[in-house]
């Protein structure tokens, strides 16, 4: 799982990302700021797997919003495929 997931994707890096996983303006009340570097694979599945708590440097609730983000991400998009073959079982 070496792939990585910017969040967001590099078209939108100076916005935020609001708790419902929305790309918000950075100054949105109550939106987070990105993570400073792309989420790695690895990372990313022990946190869906409850292996981790959070991303590294981020909040509880943070690492929920990325989350968000993560789930809507759709083909074309930057950190598809990654997310994509974390969530097809290991053979």
């Amino acid at each position: 799982m070496n792939c990585e997931i910017p969040v967001p994707d590099p078209s939108h890096s100076a916005q935020g990302i609001s708790a419902d996983g929305s790309v918000v303006p950075i100054n949105t009340p109550g939106a987070f700021k990105p993570p400073a570097k792309p989420l790695k694979g690895e990372e990313i599945k022990a946190v869906l797997e409850g292996r981790k708590a959070n991303y590294d440097g981020a909040s509880r609730d943070a690492t929920k919003a990325y989350n968000h983000y993560i789930s809507r991400l759709q083909q074309g998009t930057s950190g598809f495929t990654c997310f994509a073959s974390l969530q097809m079982p290991r053979q």
